[in-house]
């Protein structure tokens, strides 16, 4: 009789399964966070590619001379001299057949000229349109559906609140010259917050809006957004961007807001 004991092969006993799966899991344990901490989130990753748009978009705007050439206007009557430079400018320019901007400052065409400039940069998404008006503001909750309109919503959905303003302001009070984005598309998506300092929070945002109010979703308090998902620029009449700083509870002022000259 043969014998089948030479034959037979060995395997693995529970014991040495439940160890070898064991060590993978504590293997995986450690591995895990690392490798998600390495992997950008989708709204990281769109707040970045939002950063890079629009500090590309303002320098292209600001430094082309078809959009804001330096003027120096003379009043006949005394003789004064005003140099409008920058977003000052507000004088209109045809472009591509459309009009912005116009020689009164005060006319709401003059004030939404940056605005509707920064608009035309950027694809919409489907089914949106352009809103540079000073009613503009993201949803946050579900009762503003309907009611409440970014300036736009770009085809990687991203809103946008883009300044309404001749940006003739009185410097100490830079009202109108924020620009905010948000990288979730509407207020299911995210946290919905900006996360500011207190400082920041006073000397730009405060009294930002023509009512008086300011936009509730702005946090002073870091437990109070703890991973944000709308960022919040200061921008002067140069076209130079001042991003708030204000990460970290350890430098809650950050050095305070800057004032732009």
């Amino acid at each position: 009789m043969r014998n089948n004991k030479n034959n037979c092969r060995k395997g693995y006993t529970l014991a040495e399964v439940l160890i070898v799966l064991g060590i993978i899991g504590i293997v995986a344990a450690f591995m895990i966070p690392s490798v998600m901490t390495g992997v950008p989130s989708k709204y990281e990753s769109l707040q970045k590619k939002a950063a890079y748009m629009l500090e590309n978009t303002i320098s292209g705007i600001v430094n082309n001379e078809v959009y804001y050439e330096r003027k120096d206007i003379i009043n006949p009557e005394t003789h004064e001299v005003t140099h409008l430079h920058g977003l000052t400018n507000t004088y209109p320019v045809l472009v591509d057949g459309v009009m912005y901007g116009s020689t009164d400052f005060n006319r709401p065409e003059a004030k939404r000229k940056f605005c509707e400039i920064f608009a035309s940069k950027f694809q919409l998404k489907d089914g949106t349109l352009i809103n540079c008006n000073d009613n503009a503001d993201f949803v946050t909750n579900a009762s503003q559906m309907g009611t409440v309109y970014p300036t736009f919503t770009s085809a990687e959905g991203i809103q946008w609140i883009i300044p309404v303003s001749n940006f003739n302001e009185n410097e100490n009070k830079p009202n109108n010259r924020l620009i905010l984005y948000k990288t979730s598309v509407d207020y299911k998506s995210g946290p919905n917050c900006a996360y500011v300092s207190r400082n920041y929070y006073n000397a730009y945002i405060k009294n930002y809006k023509p009512s008086g109010s300011s936009y509730p979703y702005i946090k002073t308090n870091k437990q109070d957004c703890p991973r944000p998902d709308i960022f919040v620029y200061g921008i002067t009449p140069g076209g130079k961007l001042y991003k708030e700083e204000a990460t970290s509870d350890d430098v809650p002022e950050r050095n305070g807001a800057v004032t732009p000259q």
